[in-house]
C-alpha cells in the first residue's frame, strides 16, 4: 500500500493541474507579508486567497493514504501555520493565556498569534525559521526559532504519531527544549491533538488540525 501510495503520487506530479496549484500556493507563501497580513483584522481578502489556493491543491491530492505513506518522512519546513482569528488574542491576558497553554503543543500557531500580537509586538519578538523531521512515520522532531532583543532562542518539542485513518493521525507531545532556564522536561500533562492529512506528495504536505 506505501509503494502505491508513492507511485500515485509521483505520477500524479506529472499534472499540468498539481503543478499549475502548487506552483499558485508557493508563489503566493513566498511573500513573506502573507503571514503578518493573515492575523490583521483588515487581512481577510488575503486569507481567503490562500485558502481558496489550499482548497484546490487539496482536491488534487495524490496520495491515498497519507497516514501510511513513506513520503510522511523527511524534513518539512513549515511555509504557513494558520493562527488564531484575529481579535481573539486583543486582550493580553487572553493572549498570554493562549500563548502558555499552545506553546508547545500547537507551536506553530501559538509563536505566529503571539509574535504579532500585543506581547510580541511589545517585546520585539520576531519569528524565525519553524521544521519538522518526521522519522518512521512516527517519530516527530519540531523546531520553532524566535528572536527577542536580537538573540535567537530555539524552542522544540518531540511527539509521536499514530494513525487513526488512512488520512487521520493523533500527535502526543511527549518532552519539550525550551531556552534556558527552562531547559528540557517531559511534558507535565497529556496534550493531544488529532490531524487530518489533506495533502501529501514528495515535496508538499498539508495537514488541518482537527482539535
Amino acid at each position: 500500500v506505501l509503494g502505491a501510495a508513492a507511485d500515485a503520487a509521483a505520477d500524479a506530479l506529472q499534472s499540468p493541474k498539481v503543478k499549475e496549484a502548487k506552483a499558485r500556493l508557493m508563489d503566493l507563501l513566498s511573500d513573506e507579508t502573507v503571514a503578518e497580513e493573515v492575523l490583521k483584522p483588515e487581512g481577510k481578502p488575503v486569507r481567503g486567497q490562500l485558502d481558496e489556493r489550499i482548497n484546490a491543491l487539496e482536491r488534487l491530492n495524490p496520495c491515498d493514504e497519507p497516514a501510511y505513506s513513506e513520503l510522511l518522512d523527511g524534513k518539512w519546513t513549515v511555509k504557513y501555520s494558520g493562527s488564531y482569528a484575529p481579535g481573539l488574542l486583543s486582550s493580553p491576558t487572553r493572549e498570554l493565556a493562549l500563548f502558555l497553554y499552545g506553546g508547545g503543543f500547537s507551536l506553530g500557531n501559538a509563536l505566529s498569534s503571539f509574535a504579532q500580537g500585543f506581547w510580541g509586538q511589545s517585546l520585539g519578538v520576531k519569528l524565525g525559521a519553524k521544521t519538522l523531521t518526521i522519522k518512521s512515520g512516527r517519530d516527530v522532531d519540531a523546531v520553532a526559532e524566535l528572536e527577542v532583543g536580537g538573540q535567537t532562542q530555539k524552542l522544540a518539542y518531540t511527539a509521536e504519531l499514530l494513525p487513526l485513518s488512512s488520512r487521520r493521525l493523533n500527535e502526543e507531545v511527549v518532552a519539550f527544549d525550551l531556552p534556558p532556564p527552562l531547559g528540557s522536561s517531559d511534558a507535565p500533562f497529556e496534550l493531544r491533538r488529532s490531524i487530518l492529512i489533506t495533502y501529501l506528495d514528495d515535496e508538499v504536505m498539508i495537514v488541518r488540525d482537527e482539535s
